[in-house]
């Protein structure tokens, strides 16, 4: 508590009392761009400073909210965390939080927070906007920790990794075993107690309070300064023996990780610890000592993996599935997507991002497009059923890709049957060498579709750079449209930029009728998702569609021409 300095002669207590409470207050606004205070409730019971600029609201619309309403809809559930947190403990450190403006948009900032041990009933918090703030990394936190999700972490991870201001950082992974029995015998408020407990605790002990991380729903990693032992195995295991009745509690695993490069090249080094955290999110990890070890067993498994896709696509251990496009307007049949099925792969998206980092992805894209005109050959009976195949911007790179694609397509009578999705996992790195290519492709008759748009930071650039005629609208905007208004106006923003272009439009990821009739309204030409079809081992028209008319003569259940063996 500070000393406060006596009153002068001639002034009143009620003055002073006053005075004092100016002069903290100026004290701290000077620190920071917003004081809040928050009472027992979780409501604003006093607000000053820049209420408008970071709110886009005036402090007397604030008082009488909860404190949760201020933040982005993506750290609302973070809110109650960071509030605990400040409880326990009386003070908290800085975190990098979205803050909602009146209107739709959000302000990134710094929030710190403290409670008076005299007042236990009420906590204050700190704003000051963070202007040089990487958006992508506070966007996901775990709802039950308040610690930064696997990715958001991974990034954090890698930045220290690169800073020569850290050498003395140490990566801590821990296991945590025994939550489900601490389930089952105290309940879900005793393991949502202790989970929440082991968030503060990690990110007390955390370099900068704010990096450490929920790789997996029982593992936990975080980054701390080696020069300060701490024993978190021992005290994650002392917390859960406090909160379980049987006093046994949880069995904690400790790994340490020096991030130091040992002789590996910068890149090699991030290499290394983004395969040690993702071993370590899957369940392994255990051999894994330092970077140069992440860094032999990736090269292993690289070399491995490589000649497992080898296999899988010479011995047709790959197979392709189907996924209908349909007309948001009248729900009428537009086309097929094909997509890859790996026999023994659970994530084909992961495995074609691996294709394109060994150099794999041409072989792949061209047996794709094989086995999609294998399937249109094999349609005896005048169907005319349009395909989309897949193309990585890494294969449209390669002269070779480009001359053996050609061969391919060659027989086929009409071109316009297939249409090509440029996919963004690997960056077009010569546009002026692409937008030829597509061209030449479209001259043929051939659509080309501009396919995850919104999701990298290439986008814009390709839409600027590449004349198309689909977009197709990335998933993550469609899937949070409904909740989030500036989702929802990004997506009108995109919708109306390709309308002012004449490109059409397709959202994915599709699962409502109420989404659905969303992006009709906004806009949105073409739809696809589970509402009106799963992939299919043959393109067998969905329910949703068979109740309408169909401008093609869509095949039935044809299994000729379809890779045997799908499950």
């Amino acid at each position: 508590m500070p000393e406060l300095i006596p009153a002068e002669s001639g002034r009143d207590a009620g003055s002073d009392h006053r005075a004092d409470r100016d002069r903290f207050a100026a004290f701290a606004l000077a620190a920071a761009d917003l004081l809040i205070e928050v009472g027992r409730d979780q409501r604003i019971v006093y607000v000053a400073g820049a209420t408008r600029s970071l709110t886009g609201r005036d402090a007397r619309h604030l008082v009488g909210r909860e404190f949760r309403d201020l933040f982005a809809e993506t750290h609302r559930h973070f809110a109650r965390t960071l509030c605990r947190r400040v409880q326990r403990r009386q003070r908290m450190e800085p975190v990098k939080v979205d803050l909602e403006r009146h209107g739709g948009s959000s302000v990134s900032v710094i929030l710190k927070g403290c409670c008076l041990a005299e007042r236990p009933d009420t906590l204050y918090f700190t704003v000051t906007r963070a202007v040089d703030l990487d958006a992508g990394e506070t966007a996901h936190r775990d709802e039950e920790t308040g610690l930064l999700a696997g990715p958001a972490f991974e990034r954090a991870a890698a930045r220290a990794l690169g800073n020569p201001a850290e050498r003395d950082v140490k990566l801590t992974m821990l296991d945590v075993d025994g939550i489900d029995e601490l389930r089952d015998k105290a309940g879900d408020g005793a393991v949502s107690s202790l989970l929440g407990e082991i968030g503060d605790f990690l990110a007390a002990h955390a370099i900068d309070g704010m990096s450490a991380g929920r790789m997996a729903p029982n593992r936990f990693a975080v980054l701390h300064d080696s020069a300060k032992p701490a024993d978190l195995q021992a005290e994650i295991e002392r917390l859960s023996r406090a909160g379980d009745g049987s006093g046994r509690g949880v069995t904690v695993k400790e790994q340490d990780l020096r991030l130091v490069p040992e002789g590996l090249t910068p890149a090699d080094a991030e290499k290394a610890l983004a395969y040690t955290l993702g071993r370590f999110a899957s369940g392994g990890c255990g051999t894994i000592r330092s970077l140069a070890d992440g860094f032999r067993e990736l090269v292993d498994d690289t070399v491995d993996r490589i000649s497992r896709m080898r296999s899988t696509i010479s011995e047709d251990r790959l197979n392709i599935v189907f996924q209908p496009v349909i007309d948001l307007t009248d729900r009428r049949l537009h086309h097929y997507e094909v997509l890859s099925r790996f026999e023994g792969e659970r994530s084909p998206a992961e495995l074609v991002r691996f294709a394109e980092g060994v150099g794999m992805i041409e072989e792949l894209d061209l047996t794709v497009c094989q086995r999609a005109l294998a399937c249109m050959e094999s349609w005896n009976d005048g169907s005319e059923l349009t395909l989309a195949v897949n193309l990585s911007g890494r294969s449209l790179g390669s002269d070779a890709f480009v001359d053996a694609l050609e061969g391919l397509l060659k027989p086929l009578t009409n071109r316009a049957r297939l249409l090509f999705e440029i996919t963004e996992t690997a960056e077009i790195t010569d546009l002026p060498r692409a937008q030829r290519i597509i061209q030449e492709f479209r001259r043929f008759g051939h659509k080309v579709c501009l396919d995850d748009f919104g999701a990298g930071a290439a986008s814009f650039p390709y839409l600027q750079a590449l004349t198309i005629d689909f977009v197709k609208i990335d998933g993550a905007y469609v899937s949070r449209m409904l909740n989030a208004m500036r989702d929802h106006a990004i997506l009108k923003a995109m919708v109306q930029l390709c309308s002012d272009l004449g490109t059409a439009t397709i959202a994915e990821m599709i699962e409502t009728e109420t989404q659905a009739q969303r992006l009709a309204q906004t806009g949105v030409r073409f739809g696809q998702g589970y509402l009106f079809g799963r992939p299919a081992p043959s393109p067998t028209p969905p329910g949703v569609l068979s109740r309408q008319a169909s401008p093609y003569s869509v095949p039935t259940a044809r299994r000729k021409g379809v890779v045997a063996g799908w499950r």
